[in-house]
């Protein structure tokens, strides 16, 4: 039966799966398209859900002030290249820096100028590691 198979297909997730309704008797053409708009339907919210999670994944990893790296994003990134340093038998560095009485600059001048100077630190960082990694 059509139906049943495309409805376990569904049950697997495969949204494209679709009822042909031109050899079905035609008592059961409703229930076909219903089943295809169903599964459009379920297909289009499954694409938004990981369109979704991309965008958490993303702001799970970045600081939405600096645009660097936060622990978790440094963390997955420092792995992934120790990985590809042991695989390709290379060298890694690893730079720490410490912004010298930031403190006093953002209790001075305030926390938006503080936001901005952090910004701009960032932006100077990401231009350096990308003319020098090719990023």
């Amino acid at each position: 039966n059509m139906l049943a198979a495309t409805a376990k297909r569904f049950g697997l997730g495969q949204w494209s799966a679709r009822v042909a309704t031109k050899n079905l008797p035609s008592e059961f053409v409703p229930l076909a398209k219903s089943f295809n708009a169903m599964a459009a339907k379920l297909g289009q919210r499954e694409r938004e859900l990981i369109a979704a999670n991309d965008r958490l994944t993303v702001m799970a990893s970045i600081d939405m002030l600096s645009g660097l790296a936060n622990r978790r994003g440094f963390q997955s990134r420092l792995d992934f290249e120790w990985m590809r340093a042991q695989q390709y038998e290379c060298e890694l560095s690893l730079m720490m820096i410490d912004v010298d009485h930031f403190k006093l600059y953002n209790d001075t001048y305030g926390h938006p100028e503080g936001d901005a100077c952090l910004t701009r630190i960032g932006e100077v960082l990401s231009g350096i590691a990308a003319d020098t990694m090719g990023f």
